[in-house]
């Protein structure tokens, strides 16, 4: 089975870069996808510095660089639109702030056979007080699928060729995305495409930049992939004292 890592990311960074280097003997390639742009740049980097086609914008709607109208991109659509025709049989999209704490539970996961491996699969419901970020989707006034809707936190995410063909698909005749914590597990539920709720994954969450600074060490351990920590001078840090715990 081959499988691409594409790391999602605002700017460069030598932790990245050390990533890349860790993971590349396992994988057919790791890169980076960056927000920023330059005007020279190497792998593992990579940029799309004009997004011309407008079909792949809002899959994180309100943020990234504005097109035109409610229309705005960023790395997660530059990486999904550069990876449409995909040449292996999974990709994993990993934003920046996700902390893996070593090689091993990686690998492990990336076992699994299923066309989606994600955190949850949380079906909507339309009950009042559910998970807000549903008026995302409904801002985009699309009617394909009735109330047929789920989603789950994607910071972590591996998606198939089989999956990917269908956003693409979709994009295409529908010139548009749409949130993307909303998109995959949709499209795969819709299509009969099998998920699995990584268990892994459950300290993957949501944590409120203004409010908490993320997991410290004092949090984690090497069972468990974690969400945010935004500092990755601190993931390194993480990274070493948990792998030289497992060497004494």
């Amino acid at each position: 089975m081959e499988t691409i890592i594409c790391f999602v990311a605002t700017d460069k960074h030598p932790y990245l870069e050390e990533q890349v280097e860790r993971y590349k003997p396992y994988f057919k390639d790791v890169v980076i996808m960056l927000d920023k742009n330059y005007d020279k740049l190497e792998l593992p980097y990579l940029q799309i510095k004009e997004m011309k086609n407008t079909n792949y914008s809002n899959v994180l709607i309100g943020m990234g660089k504005k097109l035109q109208g409610d229309k705005y991109t960023n790395s997660w659509s530059k990486a999904m639109y550069y990876y449409r025709d995909l040449n292996a049989d999974n990709i994993w999209f990993i934003e920046y702030d996700v902390f893996i704490p070593n090689i091993d539970l990686l690998l492990s996961i990336n076992q699994h056979k299923e066309h989606l491996l994600v955190k949850d699969n949380i079906r909507y419901t339309g009950k009042k007080g559910e998970w807000s970020h549903w008026t995302r989707f409904k801002q985009h006034k699309i009617d394909v699928f009735g109330d047929n809707l789920y989603h789950s936190m994607v910071c972590i995410c591996r998606v198939s060729k089989e999956l990917i063909k269908l956003v693409d698909e979709f994009a295409t005749k529908y010139k548009k995305l749409f949130y993307h914590e909303i998109l995959f597990n949709t499209l795969a539920e819709n299509n009969n495409l099998s998920i699995k709720l990584v268990n892994e994954l459950k300290k993957v969450v949501f944590m409120d930049n203004r409010k908490s600074k993320g997991y410290g060490l004092e949090d984690v351990c090497n069972n468990y992939i974690y969400h945010p920590i935004k500092d990755l001078r601190v993931q390194k840090t993480m990274f070493q004292s948990l792998n030289k715990k497992t060497t004494d």
